[in-house]
């Protein structure tokens, strides 16, 4: 006696995994929404005032507002050089948020006279993203606008 077993739609299944193949090994399509949707959740932290998580930054203090140059009383928008610095770097399997202003670490997390007013998603200590309030919301986001590219290839 003998067995037999027929497989269908072997090669359908081979082209598809094919193709996620080629996806995961280049993901710079989504990588590139990815990196403008974080540009913009960044700066929508400029321009409510709040942290990732959705909480209001601290407010300047009297003799900080007496000193701004560009007659914002909203903290770190005197000039916007700092706003205006953030970059996404996209590559095949990751995106590089950040900014090269010098003095935007003592703002992110804080200084000897300086409180932070974290505008970057990522956790106080700056070693991971920040997974609560609306920089948790954008992580499922971006998790979803992962799977949706890897598993059928489209970005929304």
């Amino acid at each position: 006696m003998s067995t037999r077993i027929t497989v269908r739609g072997l090669t359908d299944t081979i082209r598809d995994l094919d193709d996620v193949k080629g996806r995961l090994n280049d993901m710079r399509p989504v990588m590139d929404v990815i990196g403008e949707d974080i540009k913009s959740f960044v700066d929508d932290r400029f321009e409510t005032s709040t942290d990732p998580t959705g909480r209001p930054w601290q407010p300047l203090k009297p003799e900080t507002l007496k000193r701004r140059r560009g007659g914002s009383g909203r903290p770190l928008i005197d000039t916007s050089t700092l706003r205006n610095s953030i970059a996404a770097r996209p590559g095949p399997r990751s995106v590089r948020i950040g900014t090269n202003v010098p003095y935007a670490p003592v703002h992110q997390m804080g200084g000897k006279h300086i409180p932070p007013r974290r505008f970057l998603p990522f956790t106080p200590d700056g070693s991971e993203w920040e997974t609560e309030g609306l920089a948790g919301d954008e992580l499922a986001r971006i998790v979803e606008a992962l799977i949706l590219y890897i598993i059928e290839g489209r970005i929304e």
